[in-house]
């Protein structure tokens, strides 16, 4: 507390013994600025500032001003900044409270609150609130409408599959219609074989289009639930992962699905040459294997007899399933059917050989693999814990944490540990990628 004053205390309704105790009981620091005048009652300044830890400066002693002020501002430098986004707007009654340590301060202030204006004004208070209600229910229906609607089964044959039977429901008609305006937008730019390819590798039964839509409805609804739980950071945030998870998840569940196609391999070459050996022929036996084998074996291979039967060569057919399965143990398997249909004979026992040399790459990927699961665990280990290390300190105590985020040398000493862990990662990845 800075107390200026020239004269004696005429209106106090405390004693200075009182005021003393309150001084010392409530760590106060006094301050004061000695105005000299004739009514200056000194002895009652000094007592209130010796016994609140302070000082008594006379005004016209320039050098003992400055110092006062300096450790005022030093004290004053450990301070709480609270700032709030508040929904009200004109004169208000602002009622601040501060609780830490034990010690409890208040403190009422009337402020003039201004109204939100233009984008800030339709991104807050109760506008906000149905907006972003509004967009979820958009969202949510369309994505439910897309992926639940009733629709005839085809089989799709190539990258310009068309809708099915119309639906009578609204909603319905506008989300078939958003799909044929995503499929003529992705025409347009190129993108929609690329993408038609990736949901084939994949296994997911939608056209380009009805994805885009998919993918678009539920990173609105992660927009949405982002800004109705905290605000536009987290909406961005959801937003963004949400567009991120439709670009990776088609990636990971194509090599899922390529992994199981490898893994059911030999096993299909058997189905095989069991039907060729018993007296059927090559188109017969794969169409036994399309009702015997397992999915994604059995799927690719009904697609195949049913492009051959629409008159597509069974050579091509089987190119692009080899494409799709992205295996270079079927590629041989390919060429091989190639082989005997140029120069013929048995190829039960050509495909038992390739089957069997299949069985024994297997086994020894899966030594490879076992092998080096070691490793792999501990580059998961070592790129891990300083992510959660360091997310546990800040959780725990993040102006501990902070001085990495708020500094010069913090943030250079965080772009210094980005860039050896990207060469860590990669050189970790080296060293326990199979190559086979």
């Amino acid at each position: 507390m800075v107390l200026l004053t020239d004269g004696d205390d005429s209106s106090s309704t405390s004693t200075l013994v009182g005021s003393a105790r309150r001084y010392a009981d409530d760590d106060i620091s006094l301050h004061a600025i000695q105005l000299r005048t004739r009514r200056m009652n000194q002895n009652a300044l000094g007592r209130l500032a010796r016994r609140a830890g302070g000082t008594v400066t006379p005004a016209d002693d320039p050098a003992a001003l400055a110092a006062v002020y300096s450790r005022i501002a030093a004290d004053v430098a450990n301070q709480y900044i609270l700032t709030y986004r508040s929904a009200g707007t004109g004169f208000t009654e602002l009622r601040v409270g501060v609780r830490a340590e034990g010690v409890v301060a208040e403190t009422t202030e009337n402020v003039d609150l201004p109204a939100a204006t233009g984008l800030r004004a339709l991104l807050t208070g109760r506008s906000a609130l149905f907006l972003g209600a509004g967009l979820c229910y958009v969202a949510m229906a369309l994505l439910i409408l897309n992926v639940a609607a009733p629709r005839e089964r085809v089989t799709r044959l190539s990258s310009t599959r068309r809708s099915r039977a119309p639906h009578s429901a609204r909603l319905s008609e506008l989300a078939e219609r958003a799909s044929r305006a995503a499929d003529d937008s992705l025409q347009r730019h190129g993108k929609s074989s690329s993408l038609n390819r990736a949901l084939e590798k994949a296994g997911i039964n939608l056209r380009p289009g009805e994805f885009v839509v998919l993918c678009c409805c539920a990173t609105l609804g992660s927009l949405a639930m982002g800004y109705a739980l905290s605000g536009v950071a987290l909406a961005l945030l959801l937003g963004f992962l949400t567009g991120a998870l439709c670009r990776v998840v088609p990636s990971m569940l194509a090599k899922r699905r390529q992994a199981k196609f490898a893994e059911q391999l030999s096993d299909t070459l058997q189905l095989l040459a069991g039907g060729l050996r018993a007296g059927y022929g090559l188109l017969q036996a794969v169409d036994g294997v399309a009702r015997e084998a397992e999915s994604p074996t059995a799927d690719e291979f009904r697609r195949l007899v049913v492009e051959t039967r629409l008159g597509r060569d069974l050579g091509d057919s089987l190119k692009a399933m080899a494409a799709r399965a992205d295996s270079e143990d079927f590629e041989w398997v390919v060429q091989a059917i190639e082989i005997h249909r140029e120069v013929g004979g048995d190829l039960a026992d050509v495909l038992d050989t390739v089957a069997g040399t299949i069985r024994e790459r297997n086994a020894v990927r899966r030594q490879i693999q076992t092998l080096s699961a070691e490793g792999k665990l501990s580059a998961i280990i070592l790129l891990g814990l300083p992510f959660v290390v360091s997310g546990f300190i800040y959780v725990t105590n993040p102006s501990y944490m902070g001085v990495l985020f708020n500094t010069p040398t913090g943030l250079a000493m965080l772009a210094v540990c980005a860039v050896l862990m990207t060469v860590g990662a990669i050189w970790m990845r080296k060293l326990v990628k199979l190559d086979f």
